[in-house]
């Protein structure tokens, strides 16, 4: 009995495909232009949109606990001053 895997419905054998080679793995639109130079916007957006979202949440906690403005103001300090530290780190 043969295998049915390897052969076509009309009987005939099924010719091995031929080997192909990966020469870029950057995918191009039809303009030839890198198609990841567009998803940085996105990415840029999400991003100010989620601090924009975690900054109103911060905001709406201060209005309604007045007596964690300055617990908050302290950590936001201190995450302003380890994000410029990764940032500066990060450019050399």
């Amino acid at each position: 009995m043969r295998q049915l895997d390897n052969w076509h419905p009309d009987g005939t054998p099924e010719r091995p495909m031929a080997p192909t080679t990966i020469t870029s793995s950057i995918v191009t639109d039809e303009r030839g232009t890198d198609s990841s130079t567009a998803l940085w916007p996105l990415v840029i957006f999400t991003l100010v949109l989620v601090v924009l979202v975690i900054a109103a949440g911060l905001v709406y906690i201060t209005w309604r606990h007045p007596a964690l403005a300055a617990p908050l103001g302290t950590a936001a300090a201190c995450v302003t001053v380890i994000v410029t530290i990764a940032l500066s780190l990060g450019r050399r």
